[in-house]
């Protein structure tokens, strides 16, 4: 009996072969932690193409949601990220990091489109962000204090509820 390779295979299989050339080229997989100082990166902003300030985050609080416009996870916790946002404006800033070295710019573009993104997405063309944070699966989330030190740090699909509860720890502090 012949077996067809499934598009859900292809899709991990190709999703697989993506983050592993993705860690090839950041090192080991050993990802900053609670208590890590978050990097500062050169990278611009995915709908204007201009350098984001890394020092415009100084003294505040935020989150920093690595993702790409392919992964089922990232895509269902989209709409859950726009709601806290918004809920949080203000308070907590929100930035995007898309895996645009996995991704495409077009793509990346309609999923921020599609799910009404409003806060900052930034374009991880050649993978520094990826590297500097040490990404190994997405979607990645680093919640990060007014010192800049990391807080917490969530990989793979974060619900609204869990979300909501990490964010309202962080504004505690």
């Amino acid at each position: 009996m012949k077996r067809r390779f499934s598009t859900y295979g292809l899709f991990l299989v190709l999703a697989g072969a993506i983050i592993a050339g993705i860690l090839y080229r950041s090192g080991p997989a050993v990802s900053p932690e609670k208590g890590y100082t978050a990097p500062s990166l050169t990278l611009n902003t995915l709908t204007t193409n201009k350098p984001f300030s890394w020092q415009s985050l100084s003294g505040k609080l935020y989150v920093l949601n690595f993702w790409a416009s392919w992964c089922p996870p990232c895509n269902a916790e989209a709409p859950g990220f726009v709601k806290a946002a918004e809920k949080y404006k203000g308070k907590i800033e929100f930035i995007g990091v898309n895996m645009t070295s996995a991704d495409s710019p077009p793509a990346a573009l309609g999923f921020i489109k599609h799910y009404h993104i409003p806060y900052t997405v930034l374009a991880d063309v050649q993978a520094k962000a990826a590297s500097a944070y040490r990404i190994v699966s997405i979607p990645t989330t680093f919640f990060v204090n007014q010192k800049g030190v990391i807080v917490d740090r969530v990989t793979g699909r974060i619900s609204e509820g869990t979300l909501d509860s990490l964010l309202s720890q962080l504004e505690k502090g």
